[in-house]
């Protein structure tokens, strides 16, 4: 069993929901790659307008996105820091993050543990 320490980031630009990162399945294996989500930083780049923010996950086993965080200000031109929220995820398990600004103006990076079989 290995474990890599690695990430997901995105620049959001609209309000669509981004994909930040998808947990690797290693078909043919018995056993699959999980994750688990240790800490989410989400950047406002916007000068003068508070923007929200929702984190979700996409459990594709439900086929169902559940929020991490919902709807969450971020000030302008400062940071919010997720890191009291641990995130379990299974193979092909994706994380995603929005924005409710037209342009986006959120930077977001998660700090992720794969473990591999």
């Amino acid at each position: 069993m290995a474990n890599t320490f690695t990430y997901g980031a995105a620049n959001l630009s609209n309000t669509a929901r981004t994909l930040l990162y998808t947990v690797p399945h290693t078909a043919p294996s018995s056993t699959d790659t999980t994750a688990i989500v240790h800490s989410c930083t989400v950047a406002n780049t916007h000068g003068t307008d508070s923007v929200n923010v929702t984190i979700e996950v996409y459990d594709t086993s439900a086929t169902t996105y559940y929020p991490v965080v919902s709807t969450v200000p971020v000030p302008a031109d400062s940071t919010l820091v997720l890191d009291g929220v641990k995130v379990n995820m299974e193979a092909q398990d994706t994380l995603h993050a929005t924005s409710d600004n037209a342009s986006g103006n959120l930077t977001v990076f998660a700090s992720i543990l794969r473990i591999d079989p």
